[in-house]
């Protein structure tokens, strides 16, 4: 029995084996199983003769089910059913990728029905560089989502116990690859509170609707968002999170939820787009609010759009984004004005100083693009990094919106007058001795 590792190995050497007419059939229903259990269960075959175009360049898309609609949380098929237009093109072309890729996303995008994302199996390696380049271009000249999955990516699925049977059958692999057994995650890896309270809310009569349907659902997709046995229910914790956001009349829910779905879909799908109307209308019902805690959560809510437009996984322009900052700290600096408790008003300083030491774009010009493995990779490197008390080589000195700002507004510029002083002023000597 090999490891994931050389069973992955195999699988590669195996692709590049692959030429002709014959194993680009096979490659491409390769591609399809694995897009089914993977990406997206809802999909058919094209059909009509490739060489005359009969396929629009759309080797298998997505087709319309209304199961997701009824179950908003479920698992299997519906778990996985796509309510986007997704289309999938295969290659196993190895040179001028480039231009391919630029020929098939022109061929989808230019026929047929229209599509909000792209996916193209290659069965070379892609380099880094070009698939994120390819991305943007996608976007700008077309207004389509992209993800390019190449061979290595491609292999490492395949060498998943659930999955090597497609490699067996499509690629001729022996049954002494497989690699070995896992357990399934219900019975092993899941805590029993999670799968428990998954089962509560696989109710389709259950409405989430006040503040303690939001814990509920909080604690559940906070567990899903990163990677382990419980990220293939993500998408069903954000569409009940999403659905308590639409649906509630009490705007402080709306807004505690809002953030949640922000939080999720930054770390555990690397795309705020579907998010994008729900977060515009956190934007203009936040100054309703008075509460410390909410206004703390707009103000990373922020970061999280400003890193995913600098990241391309927005569409929300960058200058509006920079643009709620100003308007939060007035709010802030409003309230700091009243009469307020001790708690409180340390609650809205603590806003204040975080408000004043985001990083400041506005000069920024460069988007980059990272998948969401790589998001994981720098993620799971942070955190070793404060486990291991080396944070400070993972930072590099950045301009902030206000360094000198954040301060209460009615004391000296003494230190120890103001701890939100203290806070930025420590900042200051950190950001300093790294530069």
């Amino acid at each position: 029995m090999a490891t994931p590792v050389e069973t992955a190995q195999m699988i590669r050497m195996a692709f590049g084996l692959l030429s002709g007419e014959n194993g680009h059939h096979s490659f491409e229903d390769l591609c399809r199983q694995v897009a089914k259990r993977r990406i997206a269960s809802n999909v058919l075959p094209a059909t009509g003769p490739v060489s005359a175009g009969g396929d629009q360049g759309r080797d298998f898309e997505t087709f319309r089910t209304y199961l997701a609609e009824s179950l908003p949380f479920a698992l299997g098929f519906v778990a996985l059913a796509s309510q986007d237009v997704v289309v999938f093109a295969c290659t196993i072309q190895r040179d001028k990728l480039k231009a391919k890729f630029e020929g098939d996303i022109k061929a989808i995008c230019t026929q047929g029905t229209h599509v909000d994302r792209i996916y193209i199996f290659a069965a070379a390696e892609v380099p880094v560089r070009l698939r994120h380049d390819l991305e943007a271009w996608a976007k700008e000249r077309y207004e389509v989502g992209l993800e390019i999955i190449d061979g290595l990516a491609l292999a490492e699925f395949l060498a998943e116990p659930d999955l090597y049977w497609i490699a067996q059958q499509y690629l001729r692999l022996p049954a002494e690859l497989a690699p070995g057994e896992v357990n399934q995650p219900d019975e092993v890896d899941l805590p029993v509170w999670y799968v428990d309270l998954r089962e509560y809310w696989q109710d389709p009569v259950r409405a989430p609707s006040n503040l303690g349907d939001m814990f509920d659902l909080r604690q559940g997709l906070r567990h899903a968002t990163p990677p382990g046995p419980a990220r293939g229910d993500l998408d069903g914790w954000l569409a009940l999170m999403s659905r308590l956001a639409e649906q509630t009349p009490d705007v402080e829910v709306r807004l505690h939820a809002v953030y949640e779905i922000t939080a999720a879909r930054s770390r555990g799908k690397a795309d705020l787009r579907p998010a994008e109307p729900l977060i515009r209308r956190f934007m203009s019902e936040i100054e309703l609010s008075d509460d410390p805690s909410i206004l703390f959560d707009g103000s990373v809510l922020v970061q999280f759009c400003t890193t995913a437009a600098v990241l391309n996984h927005t569409d929300m322009p960058l200058s509006e984004i920079i643009a709620w900052i100003p308007r939060l700290r007035r709010h802030v600096d409003e309230l700091l004005k009243g009469d307020l408790g001790s708690n409180t008003r340390a609650g809205l300083l603590q806003v204040s100083a975080h408000l004043a030491l985001h990083v400041d774009y506005s000069d920024a010009e460069v988007r980059g693009g990272a998948t969401l493995d790589e998001i994981d990779q720098q993620y799971e490197a942070l955190m070793d990094a404060i486990d291991q008390g080396a944070l400070q080589q993972h930072l590099d000195a950045a301009p902030l919106v206000d360094l000198d700002g954040g301060g209460c507004g009615d004391c000296s510029n003494s230190a120890s007058c103001c701890p939100t002083r203290l806070l930025i002023r420590s900042t200051r000597s950190a950001l300093s001795s790294i530069s």
